[in-house]
């Protein structure tokens, strides 16, 4: 981590690179790689995430029994990796049964994330296809993802949550001068014309879009916006970055699973759904 850390910082002379927030982002990895270290912490984020997720049909976590420092015991899970129904070759066929399969796995999946995303503000962050066991309801015949290896997660302070839940509605609703400037908020460094600057990339950026939708190119979009930041000084904010790469990993597995995915059709209810929980918190039920 320290051979990382004097890395980025090399990296960091070069003015325009600092605006990533590299340096933040080792720091995060490293607390959460530190945290990961201790099975303390993989035991109270796997309770937390099975809190969230208690009555979904389709994801589960597993349970943690006992723990300490060293050593935890978890319910053991009968799965396939869910790499086994990712196709390798894109002249691959499937069975009609196949097919449908993936399709519901590549639903269940970005439906977890954007689940933790929007709604609970607390993120699984290492959401590889390898920690993604794919079982059968007890007694039924319908998929079910299971999600492993919980030592590392995010959550954001809630004016952060808040704020991020405001720059993505921005974005679907095609506001991306109000994205931007809400991504500049708080930086008291940026001169007027390089927030103006900035604002009408993200501004174009979302018009290019309408020939998709935000959320079908979210993973080129991550980078484009990265490639903005640094060009106009905006410093982006490492937890929403990380946030992000959690997004951008699950639409890589999903869109694998299925090409023809929406993912705008698979974001937009759940987006909506955690600004009212949001705004009302006392009011909403899940």
């Amino acid at each position: 981590m320290d051979l990382l850390k004097w890395f980025v910082s090399s990296l960091e002379v070069i003015p325009r690179v600092k605006y990533l927030s590299l340096g933040p982002l080792v720091d995060e990895f490293r607390a959460l790689l530190t945290e990961q270290l201790d099975m303390n912490t993989e035991a109270l984020n796997l309770k937390k995430l099975r809190e969230d997720f208690q009555g979904h049909k389709h994801v589960f976590f597993p349970e943690p029994f006992y723990s300490t420092s060293d050593i935890l015991i978890e319910q053991f899970i009968d799965g396939i990796p869910i790499r086994t129904f990712m196709t390798r070759d894109t002249k691959e066929k499937h069975t009609e049964a196949e097919t449908d399969q993936r399709l519901k796995l590549s639903k269940i999946g970005m439906d977890a994330v954007f689940s933790m995303v929007f709604m609970n503000n607390f993120v699984h962050a290492d959401l590889h296809p390898g920690n993604l066991l794919v079982t059968t309801a007890p007694g039924e015949d319908r998929p079910q993802i299971a999600i492993l290896d919980a030592g590392m997660a995010v959550q954001l302070e809630p004016t952060n949550h808040v704020k991020l839940l405001g720059i993505l509605m921005a974005f679907v609703k095609s506001e991306g001068y109000k994205a931007g400037k809400l991504m500049c908020d708080g930086q008291t460094n940026l001169s007027t014309e390089a927030v103006h600057l900035f604002c009408k990339d993200i501004e174009e950026l979302v018009k290019e879009s309408h020939n998709t939708t935000f959320f079908d190119k979210f993973g080129s979009y991550v980078t484009d916006i990265c490639g903005m930041a640094c060009s106009h000084r905006v410093k982006l904010n490492e937890q929403f970055v990380t946030m992000a790469m959690a997004i951008k990993v699950l639409e890589g597995i999903a869109l694998n699973l299925n090409p023809e995915l929406e993912l705008c059709n698979e974001a937009i209810p759940v987006l909506l759904k955690a600004q009212l929980k949001s705004a009302m918190p006392g009011f909403y039920k899940r």
